[in-house]
C-alpha cells in the first residue's frame, strides 16, 4: 500500500508543479467619457507583468471585435515611432502596459484596436521627454481616447488617462497539455501497481 501512496503523492505534486503556470485573465479599461473595453487573455505572471500572452479576446461596450485567422497579435509601441509586432507588455499597474490588441495591423484601415500605452515619453507635442500616457479604441466608426499628456493642444484626447481605471485579474488556472500527459501516466502506473498485486 505504501508504494501506491508514494506514487500518488509524486503525480499530485508534479501536476502542482507543471499545472501553475498558464492562467486565464480578464481585463478592462473605462474610459473618462463612459465607454468600456473589456475582455481576457491566456499567460503566465512574472511578477507585475503576464506574458506569453495567447487567446486575447476584446470588446467594446458589449460588441466583440472579430477579425481573421490572425486576431489579436500582439503589438507594442516604439517610443518616437509606431506600433511594432510583438513584444506587447501587459501588466496589472496600467502605467506600465504597452500593447496594442487588433484584428489586422495597427492603423490600417477596418481595423478594429485598442491600444494602451503608459511608458511613452512626449517630445513632438511638449519638446521634452515628459510621460505621455494614453489609451484608446477604435471600434466601427467609434473612436475614443484618454490622453495624459503635458501639451493641452494633444489631438484626439477626450479625457485624461488614468491607470486606476484599468484592471487585470486572475480569471482561472489553465491547465497545460503536459500537467493532462502526466495524469495520464500517474493512472496508468498506479492501474499496472494495483494488478501487479493482485497476482
Amino acid at each position: 500500500m505504501k508504494p501506491i501512496l508514494r506514487a500518488i503523492t509524486l503525480l499530485l505534486a508534479s501536476l502542482i508543479a507543471v499545472g501553475a503556470n498558464a492562467a486565464q485573465y480578464n481585463f478592462s479599461y473605462t474610459f473618462a467619457s463612459g465607454g468600456l473595453v473589456s475582455g481576457s487573455l491566456t499567460g503566465t505572471q512574472n511578477g507585475l507583468f503576464v506574458e506569453n500572452v495567447s487567446n486575447v479576446s476584446v470588446a467594446f461596450n458589449g460588441n466583440t471585435f472579430v477579425g481573421n485567422t490572425d486576431f489579436y497579435q500582439p503589438y507594442s509601441f516604439t517610443a518616437g515611432c509606431c506600433f511594432v509586432a510583438g513584444a506587447a507588455v501587459i501588466s496589472f499597474d496600467g502605467n506600465l502596459n504597452n500593447f496594442s490588441f487588433s484584428d489586422g495591423a495597427p492603423n490600417t484601415p477596418a481595423v478594429n484596436y485598442f491600444n494602451m500605452n503608459g511608458t511613452d515619453k512626449d517630445f513632438w507635442w511638449t519638446g521634452d521627454l515628459s510621460p505621455l500616457r494614453t489609451a484608446s479604441v477604435w471600434f466601427g466608426n467609434s473612436y475614443v481616447s484618454d490622453v495624459t499628456a503635458n501639451s493641452p493642444s494633444y489631438p484626439g484626447a477626450n479625457g485624461g488617462f488614468d491607470a486606476s481605471r484599468w484592471s487585470l485579474t486572475l480569471a482561472s488556472e489553465v491547465p497545460e497539455p503536459e500537467t493532462f500527459a502526466l495524469l495520464l501516466a500517474g493512472l496508468g502506473l498506479l492501474a499496472g501497481t494495483t494488478r501487479r498485486r493482485q497476482r
